[in-house]
């Protein structure tokens, strides 16, 4: 029997003898109908674990942009405050000096 990985199912036949000889049975007459509605099922299953991968990434994406827009906005805070401080320290000096 000649092993190809192109062409199975021919090699399948011809190893029993052709298509003539190939006994058609209930099971593969089933497996014939089904293969479609397997496929389908199959390619159904895929876009769902795609769709439910690329909603998770864009959760993780809006979350990311959250996180750095509150840390921007932290720094405008903290340097806000820092400002405020320099001048109350310099009004305090300028009150201690007099």
């Amino acid at each position: 029997m000649r092993i190809s990985l192109r062409c199975p199912l021919y090699d399948a036949i011809t190893y029993h003898g052709g298509a003539k000889n190939v006994e058609i049975t209930k099971k593969l007459i089933h497996a014939a109908r089904n293969a479609h509605g397997i496929y389908t099922e199959s390619l159904k299953k895929k876009k769902e674990e795609q769709n439910l991968e690329s909603h998770s990434k864009a959760i993780k994406r809006k979350a990311t942009e959250t996180i750095k827009e509150l840390a921007r906005k932290r720094r405008m805070i903290l340097e806000d405050a820092r400002h405020q401080i320099e001048e109350l320290d310099s009004q305090m000096n300028k009150l201690g000096s007099a």
